[in-house]
């Protein structure tokens, strides 16, 4: 007896009986035993050959049977996976499973790539992401008695995370000057801090987030604004940096002063939300001209010897310094005039002379103004006003000798003068009881003879300074001694 598959076996078990009965008949009997797993997965065939002893033919016996062996099907997913091979998160339970219960009957089980033995337990895989070792593949495959399924479904785990506090965008500003071409000329006032724009702050910009805290590679756009106007940029990958992801982008603004904003998006896979850092970069210019001191409602700038201003003495108004333009403002504004002085924080300085009205006693005063900037290079920050004090004439009015009551035919010589700011337009004599102008000259002094003295000559004399801040008078009583009366009078009545 022979039984075949595709191939003979070669060990078969064979027994011969007789029946026991009569006539005698004999009962024939192979059997042969073969393990699943060398039968393997698929369709078998079995056939039986008869070969009596008595004969050297064989009987072949049809129709002894077929067995058929499969593997089940097998299937997986994962607790939050988003779409296949993408898993949102930095862990998750991927379950490996049977669609289809096989023949003979068969478990579903996890193993690495090109792996002996399984992971996990009873087809569950706790999976998180290997920060050393990104990139793994697993199958899930169907484990019977014929064997394991080697491949039967790969899993190639893409983790989709971010942990956006592991976002760092840093800046330095390299080596440049905003005021590397100033001009200063400090004698005709025209003093310019000019700003050129090749001149401009180099900025470096980096973007990096650790690779333990993001997967996959993060997509970046850098770009910059400024008073919110973005410039376009596409998504583009990040390089690799050691532990990190990270860009590095330089910018040049061609922008004078003001606020500028360096923004950072990064994005590590489209079913994550972008993230966005700014960096504000601020361009420091200083002020194009020196500090205004305003007064009276005029202006005045710079370091110039045109920078002067009446003030009538006595004034109690108000004197303010303040500095225009430049980013951001001035500050430490400070003004000065004679013993008074002020210091504001920001661009501006005022004085009141309400307290402390300007006097000529305070003698020559200059107001000087100062200012700092940011930039540390507003180099013409100083105006100077000189305050020139105006007071009417200051008249003294003087006679040759030392007496108030003459005979007549006597002389007398009388001297008058002026001084004030600005200086006397003229000197006037005049008699009072007469309204005689005895001399006037457009000078500061003026010297007059009387003689010989009359009775008329008697009463009182006026001498005036005058110049454009008004007149000033001083008196001067003489009498004269005649035969039938005599004239007494007082001496040195000042009117102004």
């Amino acid at each position: 007896m022979n039984i075949s598959r595709l191939y003979p076996f070669n060990t078969v078990a064979y027994s011969h009986t007789e029946t026991g009965e009569s006539p005698v008949y004999y009962r024939s009997q192979c059997s042969v035993s073969l393990s699943v797993e060398e039968l393997g997965e698929g369709t078998s065939n079995f056939r039986v050959w008869i070969s009596p002893n008595v004969t050297i033919y064989s009987t072949y016996i049809p129709n002894m049977g077929t067995v058929t062996l499969w593997f089940p099907e097998v299937s997986y997913n994962c607790t939050n996976e988003l779409i296949p091979g993408h898993i949102l998160g930095k862990s998750t339970r991927c379950i490996c499973f049977t669609t289809s219960e096989g023949y003979p009957r068969g478990t579903a089980q996890w193993y690495r790539e090109h792996g002996t033995y399984p992971v996990g337990i009873n087809g569950t895989l706790d999976l998180s992401y290997d920060f050393s070792n990104p990139e793994q593949t697993f199958s899930c495959d169907a484990v019977s008695p014929l064997g394991r399924n080697t491949g039967a479904r790969l899993m190639e785990p893409t983790f989709v995370f971010f942990n956006s506090s592991s976002f760092e965008v840093e800046y330095t500003v390299l080596t440049a000057n905003a005021c590397d071409n100033n001009t200063t000329d400090n004698n005709n006032n025209n003093n310019n801090n000019s700003f050129n724009v090749n001149d401009a702050p180099l900025v470096e910009v980096r973007c990096r987030v650790s690779k333990e805290h993001v997967s996959s590679v993060p997509g970046y756009r850098i770009h910059w604004a400024h008073q919110q106007t973005f410039s376009a940029q596409a998504f583009r990958n990040m390089s690799e940096n050691g532990d990190f992801y990270e860009v590095v982008a330089y910018f040049k603004f061609d922008v004078t002063e003001g606020e500028n904003i360096v923004r950072c998006t990064i994005q590590p896979d489209p079913l994550i939300t972008q993230e966005s850092r700014d960096v504000l970069v601020d361009y420091t210019v200083p002020p194009p001209a020196p500090p205004q001191i305003a007064l009276n409602g005029q202006t005045y700038q710079g370091v110039t010897p045109s920078n002067i201003v009446a003030l009538p003495e006595g004034y109690a108004g108000d004197i303010t310094c303040r500095v225009e333009e430049g980013y951001p403002a001035a500050h430490t504004t400070q003004l000065k005039c004679g013993q008074l002085s002020s210091t504001g924080a920001g661009n501006t300085a005022s004085l009141r002379f309400t307290d402390n009205p300007i006097m000529r006693d305070m003698g020559e005063i200059v107001c000087m103004c100062t200012a700092q900037h940011l930039s540390g290079c507003y180099n013409n920050n100083t105006t100077n006003l000189n305050l020139d004090i105006t007071y009417p004439p200051d008249v003294l009015f003087t006679q040759d000798k030392n007496q108030t009551t003459f005979n007549k035919g006597d002389s007398l010589e009388l001297a008058c003068s002026a001084q004030g700011n600005p200086d006397p337009t003229s000197v006037t004599l005049t008699r009072e009881r007469t309204s005689e102008v005895l001399a006037t000259v457009q000078a500061s002094e003026l010297t007059h003879s009387l003689g010989p003295l009359d009775c008329l000559d008697s009463g009182v004399y006026v001498c005036s300074g005058q110049n454009t801040r008004g007149t000033t008078t001083q008196e001067i009583s003489i009498g004269v001694r005649c035969k039938y009366f005599s004239y007494i009078a007082s001496t040195n009545n000042i009117h102004t």
